[in-house]
């Protein structure tokens, strides 16, 4: 017998989460290669400075829930159960710089 999953194919798990989360809050984008969940920058923004976190996938949306105005920034996703790179953490400090202003 064949099990049935809500889950079609579980190496895009994480990718699917976060992209389901962009597609439910607007002013969020996703750098699916780094999988990195930020806020869009806004024309009008006031000068802040950028708050980033991340941690380990596999209880979406967890920290990428909580981006948004007055909240992170970012926040990078690693693999399930495992802490984001350190080239994935450089990518999204290196892509919030000058953001806001």
């Amino acid at each position: 017998m064949s099990a049935k999953h809500f889950i079609n194919d579980p190496t895009k798990l994480v990718n699917t989460a976060l992209h389901s989360l962009t597609l439910t809050n607007p002013s969020l984008a996703l750098d699916k290669t780094n999988k990195i969940i930020y806020l869009r920058p806004t024309a009008n923004a006031a000068p802040q400075t950028s708050v980033i976190s991340g941690g380990g996938s596999g209880h979406e949306p967890s920290f990428s829930a909580m981006v948004g105005k007055g909240l992170l920034s970012a926040a990078v996703a690693g693999t399930i159960f495992a802490s984001p790179s350190a080239e994935q953490v450089r990518t999204a400090i290196a892509s919030r710089v000058d953001t806001s202003k």
